[in-house]
């Protein structure tokens, strides 16, 4: 509704959405061909499904201390870690990118359980000459722990120690 509102009112179309079974049909009206052009691309954009491996233009929505989220494609953001900007060491992921500019970055992995995309532009940067990559350590496989649903990390309410009120006289100025 709201994307699709925002959408007519910046190409100066008119979108209409039916569908037809387990199908979508989109109809388009404009009264030139640019705005046409230009919904369709946005609309190519939010139904592409992204894929791992694919290269993509991107664009830099927000910067942390960890990396910088960008959006790759129209409503899609991914996290471009610190360590996935460059092959030498970055300190500060604004000595490097700044919010709003354009980043080309390969898509490298999607979160199976969370469906959250990791992207990387070192990836696209060619290796410096006698890099040397740090070997991996190794990591035994550890079995998922059951946590039964439960927020409290397992322990019930009878396990969960009780903070101790400080007991204090009754005052009796205190009432009125």
């Amino acid at each position: 509704g709201k994307i699709i509102q925002e959408m007519q009112k910046e190409t100066k179309t008119t979108i209409v959405i039916e569908e037809k079974g387990e199908f979508g049909v989109i109809d388009i009206v404009s009264v030139n061909k640019d705005g046409i052009d230009a919904a369709l691309a946005r609309i190519k954009g939010i139904t592409t499904v992204p894929e791992i491996g694919q290269e993509y233009e991107g664009e830099v929505k927000n910067i942390q201390t960890f990396g910088a989220f960008v959006e790759f494609l129209p409503g899609k953001d991914g996290l471009l870690h610190i360590s996935e900007l460059a092959w030498e060491r970055v300190n500060n992921v604004e000595d490097v990118l700044k919010v709003g500019d354009k980043i080309k970055v390969k898509l490298i992995e999607v979160d199976k359980k969370t469906g959250k995309f990791k992207l990387s532009h070192r990836v696209l940067l060619p290796k410096p000459e006698g890099y040397v990559e740090r070997p991996q350590r190794e990591r035994p496989e550890r079995p998922e722990r059951p946590n039964n649903n439960r927020p409290n990390n397992n322990r019930n309410n009878s396990e969960r120690p009780k903070p101790q009120k400080p007991e204090r006289p009754l005052d009796e100025d205190f009432y009125i």
